[in-house]
């Protein structure tokens, strides 16, 4: 095989193993954030919330927490985020009320409006205004 050939071949090979690296590098990425990581920097919107179910918009809602470091006190949310790789409580259980006022104190503006607008539509869909 000449030079020429053997360098098209090899970039019709790595060109793509390049764009799977990127892709898998993205998901990997994503899932370090959770569910949802968009919820940090994207606000909300109804059309998000309409498809989900209840319990998963309460994942929805605490996972902007969780990614702050929240330690929970909920035996079932605590289990569910201690189960995601990438999910680090911001101190001991021990010191949960503290962890957690760092945690509340450095939510974004946009994450608090989540936040709210999230329990909003918690509240509509359970049939409370």
């Amino acid at each position: 095989m000449s030079r020429g050939k053997t360098s098209l071949a090899l970039m019709f090979v790595f060109i793509p193993l390049f764009f799977l690296a990127l892709a898998v590098a993205e998901n990997s990425q994503a899932q370090a954030q959770g569910i949802w990581p968009w919820t940090s920097y994207r606000l909300v919107e109804e059309s998000d919330l309409g498809p989900l179910s209840l319990r998963d918009l309460e994942i929805m809602r605490n996972e902007i927490y969780a990614r702050k470091g929240w330690i929970f006190a909920r035996a079932d949310l605590n289990g569910y985020f201690n189960s995601q790789p990438w999910y680090r409580p911001g101190g001991p259980p021990w010191d949960r009320e503290r962890v957690n006022r760092m945690a509340e104190a450095s939510l974004s503006p946009l994450e608090r409006q989540n936040i709210s607008r999230i329990s909003s539509y918690e509240r509509f869909r359970r049939g409370g205004r």
